[in-house]
C-alpha cells in the first residue's frame, strides 16, 4: 500500500522561510511593510504565478496548421482526450481548465473547498481543476502528491474515484488500454513549451 505524504505543518514553513536570509532579504524587498507569515507566503507565491505564461508549445503550432508538430501517438491522444478518455469536460479552453471545483474522489480527509464553503454539498473533498500546460513538467500529481505518474492519474480517473454524494457526476468509469494510456500521455507532452525559466533561492545549510 502506498503511503500518502505527511502535510508540512504551517509553523514549519514559516520557520524554513525565516531562516533563510536569501528569502528574508527578498521578502523585505517586496513586501517591506509585512511580516513573514503563511498569509504573506502565499501572496508571494501568487504574486509569482501571475507573472508565469507558457510558452509556445508543440500542439500550440499543430493547431496553427503544422501537421509535423507533434507525432500520430500524440494525435490519437488527442481524439482520445476529446472523446472516450472524457478530459475535455474539465480541462478545456487553451488553458485546458474550466476553474472550476470538482470532487473527483481522490480523499477522505481533506475536504478542500468544502472546508471553505461548508453549506455546499458539492464542494465537500472538491478541488480546482488544475490547467494541463506543462502537466508533464510538474510531478506529482493530485492536491496531494499522492500519484507520481500520469499513468498512476489515469487509472484513477478509469476507476471512477471513491463513491459518495459529492463526487462530480462527470467522473464516470471508463476503461483505457496500455496503448491508450500512452497515447494521451504524448498528447500531454505537447502542451510544453520551452523558454521559460525561474531563479531559485538558494537553499539555507
Amino acid at each position: 500500500m502506498k503511503a500518502t505524504p505527511t502535510p508540512v505543518k504551517v509553523e514549519v514553513i514559516e520557520e524554513r522561510i525565516r531562516s533563510n536570509p536569501a528569502y528574508v532579504a527578498k521578502f523585505k524587498a517586496a513586501l517591506p511593510d509585512a511580516s513573514i507569515n503563511i498569509d504573506t507566503v502565499a501572496e508571494a507565491i501568487a504574486a509569482f504565478e501571475r507573472t508565469i505564461e507558457p510558452a509556445v508549445a508543440p500542439f500550440d503550432r499543430w493547431v496553427d496548421g503544422d501537421e509535423t508538430a507533434i507525432s500520430d501517438s500524440a494525435k490519437r491522444g488527442f481524439e482520445l482526450y476529446n472523446g472516450k478518455a472524457l478530459c475535455v469536460v474539465c480541462h478545456r479552453g487553451w488553458r485546458f481548465t474550466d476553474d472550476l471545483f470538482h470532487d473527483i474522489g481522490t480523499t477522505t480527509t481533506d475536504r478542500g473547498r468544502g472546508a471553505v464553503v461548508k453549506d455546499d454539498p458539492l464542494l465537500q473533498f472538491a478541488f480546482k481543476t488544475p490547467t494541463l500546460r506543462d502537466v508533464t513538467l510538474r510531478p506529482p500529481y493530485m492536491h496531494s502528491g499522492a500519484q507520481v505518474t500520469l499513468v498512476e492519474v489515469m487509472k484513477h480517473y478509469e476507476k471512477g474515484g471513491i463513491d459518495r454524494p459529492s463526487r462530480s457526476s462527470l467522473m464516470r468509469p471508463i476503461q483505457l488500454t496500455d496503448q491508450e494510456r500512452q497515447d494521451l500521455i504524448a498528447f500531454m507532452e505537447t502542451l510544453s513549451g520551452s523558454g521559460r525559466s525561474a531563479t531559485a533561492v538558494p537553499k539555507q545549510q
